[in-house]
């Protein structure tokens, strides 16, 4: 076996559409979970690249129809930013990716400009707790 391809990482910033919801995974929700890993690009260090996004996603996306959440980490040996984010449905993500794609969202298209995005959609299938 070969090993896993492994960052560890730590929360930086959290945002939400409504503050009195709380983040958290279930795969009960029905819910599309985004989650961007983003490595930047030669000359941006993460520092840079993780207030860049945390300014656009202040400013940019809380408001966004279909928005609940996201989470930016930093990955602890400096090399990639993550942004896990909740959308209400894939027509909401849709919306916003329309959004960004117009350059109607320009602070979020500076973040990812200044990285090597990785865009995955994902489902939650299973989640675990402790006992």
């Amino acid at each position: 076996l070969s090993s896993p391809d492994y960052h560890p990482f730590q929360v930086t910033a959290q945002y939400k559409s409504d503050n009195n919801k709380k983040v958290y995974i279930d795969y009960k929700n029905e819910i599309l979970t985004i989650v961007n890993v983003l490595k930047p690009i030669d000359g941006v260090s993460q520092t840079e690249l993780t207030q860049l996004l945390k300014t656009a996603l202040a400013d940019e996306l809380v408001t966004q129809a279909g928005f609940i959440s996201s989470t930016v980490h930093e990955s602890m040996d400096n090399d990639y930013v993550v942004n896990y984010s909740q959308w209400t449905n894939q027509a909401a993500l849709n919306t916003m990716v329309e959004r960004l794609q117009s350059g109607n969202a320009p602070k979020l298209g500076l973040a990812f400009s200044n990285a090597t995005p990785g865009f995955h959609p994902f489902t939650i299938v299973s989640s675990h707790f402790s006992n």
